[in-house]
């Protein structure tokens, strides 16, 4: 009994997490779970956690039964298993939120909508895919980008289904490299400058708040996020606060409140045209020394309808907030970024009494 579900273990195991699978499948780009059939999947992780409990029931009640070598193999097993259930997981929820069985949180669908779709920033067309296989990637990924492009709120904010998505899987972007280089030429030589109290940032547009979670986790600055998406707060357990950038905030004048810093990371371009200045001063309306803005100039993207080329962004925040490009700032902290269209669309501006 005991040798038959290791070596009917083994097999599923060896099956599930791609080793042994046909070359010509594990070769193949596309989403490898789309080829299985959904029964076949459940048979499979039904057999695997009926074999699991009952190794686990015979290792607690007699350890030396099983060699410590084997149940390493088996270790390493799980933690395939673990990456296999979360591919699973995505499966059931494209499945559930869409009614199509495929895989919309891996890939490139989120960075590239425009291209899934043959249009590009120039409003020329890609040619279609001819050969079979990509035809049918191209079609899914299609369906999908359309799909996901009408869960774009008026004001540019995402569905909260989109958010639910991202924070559970943890897809959300994030630039180490962008806030190495915030606390490195913006959060240490404040302090080394001033007496104040900690520095604090406003994140606007946060997403999933993973920017304000890093900073908060150095101890030296006190970062908070805020984001329109509708039920933003539960989603992300209280990290993100709401706020409806498209509409007009209180100024610190009349109460409002306001950060040393405000940072706004790929969020105007989402934003439609007519709400930009109010976008816009209201960040001016909750910094009190300056702001780091990413303003893509790229088409490309879910819901990106206000892409601005560079001089134009920095012309438009300069015309509105009475704040200054800062040059050498800006090409500090751009040098270090990990993400190319982050580097390459940064702007830090700052108050010229500052």
């Amino acid at each position: 009994m005991l040798k038959k579900s290791i070596i009917i273990l083994t097999i599923i195991l060896t099956d599930i997490t791609g080793n042994g699978i046909d070359d010509s499948i594990k070769g193949a780009n596309d989403d490898i779970w789309t080829r299985i059939n959904a029964e076949h999947i459940n048979n499979m992780i039904y057999d695997i956690n009926t074999h699991y409990t009952t190794l686990a029931a015979v290792i607690a009640s007699n350890p030396d039964c099983i060699p410590l070598s084997i149940r390493r193999v088996f270790a390493h097993y799980i933690a395939e298993y673990r990456l296999v259930m979360k591919d699973v997981t995505q499966l059931i929820w494209a499945t559930y939120i869409f009614g199509i069985y495929g895989d919309i949180v891996e890939g490139d669908i989120d960075d590239d909508v425009n291209s899934k779709t043959g249009k590009k920033s120039s409003g020329d067309t890609n040619p279609l895919p001819t050969d079979p296989s990509s035809f049918a990637a191209w079609t899914k990924d299609t369906t999908f980008a359309v799909m996901l492009s009408a869960r774009i709120a008026k004001s540019g904010a995402f569905d909260n289904l989109e958010a639910l998505k991202r924070t559970t899987f943890d897809t959300w972007g994030l630039d180490t490299g962008l806030l190495r280089g915030i606390m490195q030429h913006i959060v240490i030589p404040h302090y080394n400058h001033t007496d104040s109290d900690v520095v604090s940032i406003g994140d606007l547009g946060a997403g999933g708040g993973h920017y304000s979670q890093w900073f908060n986790n150095t101890g030296i600055v006190n970062a908070y996020a805020f984001d329109g998406i509708n039920d933003i707060t539960n989603i992300t357990h209280g990290r993100v606060s709401y706020m409806d950038l498209s509409s007009p905030i209180i100024s610190v004048e009349q109460g409002g409140r306001v950060f040393d810093w405000v940072m706004s990371i790929e969020v105007a371009e989402h934003i439609p045209k007519q709400y930009t200045q109010t976008l816009v001063s209201n960040w001016n309306s909750m910094a009190r020394y300056g702001m780091i803005i990413s303003w893509s100039d790229q088409l490309m993207g879910i819901g990106h309808v206000n892409p601005l080329p560079f001089d134009e962004v920095k012309e438009f925040i300069e015309n509105i907030t009475g704040m200054v490009l800062d040059y050498n700032l800006t090409y500090k902290i751009r040098e270090g970024c990990n993400i190319d269209y982050i580097g390459r669309t940064l702007g830090v501006y700052s108050r010229p009494s500052r």
